[in-house]
């Protein structure tokens, strides 16, 4: 298996992240890298992150120390989720998912929540087989799913 790990964004590796594109069918389920790399830059709890799997970029992954939705406001928010599409199906985002875990658990966050787009099948599976329940709560249109650790 492929040794994946959680980057930070910086000067040496921001414009390969800009550039990563998911499937054409994928586009609706994720907002732009260049969109949530802004975010991060207004929004200082949120945590902008490379996957990279032996030393490969293979996605993005961006999470929230103080998530917007307060009933989760002890949880880590995992705001952004994208894999390649050159680099999907090969495990890197359930990796990656498991690492930001660990990330939360180590930081004393109660849990784990995401949100996500409807007719995204592949992600609330995912999601689900991580341990994470969907919570009956839509936002923005989006299904929430969390989990406590």
């Amino acid at each position: 298996m492929s040794e994946v790990k959680l980057i930070p964004i910086n000067e040496g590796n921001y414009n390969a992240v800009l550039s990563i594109k998911v499937a054409e069918d994928q586009k609706s389920f994720v907002a732009s890298n260049v969109y949530s790399v802004a975010q991060a830059y207004i929004f200082k709890s949120m945590h902008p992150m490379c996957i990279y799997a032996n030393d490969v970029l293979v996605g993005f992954l961006m999470y929230d120390t103080e998530p917007e939705n307060k009933k989760y406001a002890k949880y880590y928010a995992m705001d952004r989720l994208m894999v390649a599409k050159d680099h999907q199906k090969k495990g890197y985002g359930r990796q990656a998912v498991e690492l930001l875990k660990e990330i939360a658990r180590k930081k004393n966050a109660q849990g784990l929540m995401t949100s996500y787009v409807q007719s995204n099948d592949i992600a609330g599976k995912l999601y689900s087989d991580l341990g994470m329940k969907k919570t009956g709560e839509i936002d923005d249109g989006e299904y929430v799913a969390a989990m406590e650790f």
